[in-house]
């Protein structure tokens, strides 16, 4: 990615929290920094290894899902804990788009790798 100034970025997660906090999707508030990053780091950790194994065919949709299970229940039980609207809280926050994503262009995607396995 490019600015007006010529000025490259690199690294899409940082790419991300700078258009994040540019636009008001991000909080000032360290706790609920934590609970944003979190969220969105896990949710790479959750699709990463399984990244390779798609790439290459392997169906291991098993895997996959489990993992992404896991990072539901993870969203569900800080909901819960915290009882608002959002996964990090009162507003609508980069963690929410990020997770929209990952459901959105792998789950729903109809060139999702497992799509005959779910």
């Amino acid at each position: 990615m490019s600015d007006d100034e010529g000025n490259v970025y690199c690294q899409s997660l940082a790419i991300a929290r700078m258009v994040a906090i540019n636009h008001g999707f991000y909080s000032s508030d360290p706790m609920e920094a934590y609970l944003i990053d979190s969220l969105v780091d896990g949710s790479v950790d959750v699709v990463n290894p399984c990244m390779g194994d798609m790439l290459k065919g392997i169906p291991d949709a098993d895997a996959f899902l489990a993992r992404i299970e896991g990072l539901v229940k993870v969203v569900e039980a800080r909901m819960t804990k915290h009882g608002k609207k959002y996964s990090s809280g009162d507003k609508l926050s980069m963690a929410d788009f990020w997770c929209t994503q990952l459901h959105l262009n792998h789950i729903m995607s109809e060139h999702f790798a497992y799509k005959d396995q779910i």
